[in-house]
Order: C-alpha cells, then sequence, then structure tokens
C-alpha cells in the first residue's frame, strides 16, 4: 500500500499519457515521418527470413529491430503494432525518468513537474507514436544512466554491469551513441 501511495503521481502522469494516446490514436496503416525505413526491414524479415537494411536509414537499430520483430511474430506485423511497441517503450522510459529524478531529488513537485515536462514534450509524444530510433534510443540511454547514478550511490557492480549493458543496447540502436 505504501508504494501506491508513494506513487501516485506517476500512475496520474502515466494515466495523462495514457489518455493523450487515445486522443492521438496511433492506429493507422500507414507511415509516419521516416519510419517506414525500419518497418521496412521488419517487414522483410518476416516475409523472406533475412536482413536487407535499408538504404534509406541511418542507424543499424539491431536492438530495436529485435523488439519490433517480436511484436510482429506475435501480432503481425503492421504499423500499429510496431507503434505501439514504440508506446510501450516510452512508457517504460516514463517510469525510468521518473525513477531518475526521484533520486536526484527530494521534492515530489520537482519530479511530478519535470516527469510532466517529458510526457508532453512535443518531441517526445510525437516520436512516442513512430517506429524511429529516437525514443528506444533515449530509453534504453536513461535505463544505462540509472543504473550507473545507481552504482556511483550504491557501490553495488549489479548496477555497473546492468548499466553497461544497456549501454551497449543503446550503441546498437545508434551507433553515435558510443559518444
Amino acid at each position: 500500500m505504501t508504494y501506491i501511495k508513494k506513487n501516485k503521481d506517476l500512475y496520474v502522469i502515466l494515466s495523462l499519457f495514457l489518455l493523450a494516446e487515445l486522443l492521438i490514436n496511433p492506429i493507422g496503416e500507414f507511415p509516419l515521418n521516416d519510419d517506414w525505413a525500419y518497418a521496412k526491414i521488419i517487414k522483410i524479415i518476416m516475409l523472406k527470413g533475412v536482413v536487407e537494411p535499408s538504404e534509406w536509414s541511418e542507424a543499424f537499430f539491431l536492438t530495436q529491430m529485435f523488439w519490433g520483430l517480436a511484436f510482429c511474430k506475435i501480432f503481425g506485423f503492421s504499423f500499429t503494432v510496431l507503434r505501439f511497441s514504440e508506446i510501450i517503450v516510452a512508457f517504460i522510459g516514463v517510469i525510468v525518468f521518473n525513477r531518475i529524478l526521484n533520486r536526484i531529488t527530494q521534492s515530489s513537485t520537482l519530479v511530478f513537474l519535470g516527469t510532466l515536462l517529458l510526457v508532453f514534450n512535443p518531441v517526445f509524444l510525437q516520436q512516442s507514436n513512430t517506429f524511429q530510433t529516437d525514443i528506444p534510443f533515449m530509453v534504453l540511454s536513461l535505463i544505462c544512466f540509472y543504473c550507473l547514478f545507481r552504482y556511483v550511490q550504491d557501490q553495488v557492480w549489479r548496477y555497473y554491469l546492468i548499466g553497461l549493458t544497456f549501454a551497449v543496447f543503446a550503441i546498437l540502436i545508434r551507433q553515435t551513441g558510443i559518444a
């Protein structure tokens, strides 16, 4: 019960995010922005069983490819399925970002406002509804940061190793993440 009371603000924000997604209505069999290039790779894997990188997409996006492929294997290929897989990643990102803010400040007001700013940032909200690499890269980077931050605070090696693992996953989406 204490856990629910402590995270009431997070539940409110996640509910607002889901409400925003209902208003946006991410359902539709059409690409948004350049996500057709990444979706095309998934579709070719589903049809032919081979990976044919797109000439259009800059990032190799290996981690995201496996994520999208898992959803398409279960629900079938569609832009809607790929968008919902991305919304789930964004949802996880909101939770992790909230946890980071909770570790940085004791002010529940700052944590609430900071998390709310992330959710309703136009770029975050828009990119959460595409199958582009921005949100998965950001979320994996946040998880990496959270784990490494926990390592610095708690000196538990497990957090260091998990953080490095998520750094590798992030780099496998966008190779510029190595910087």
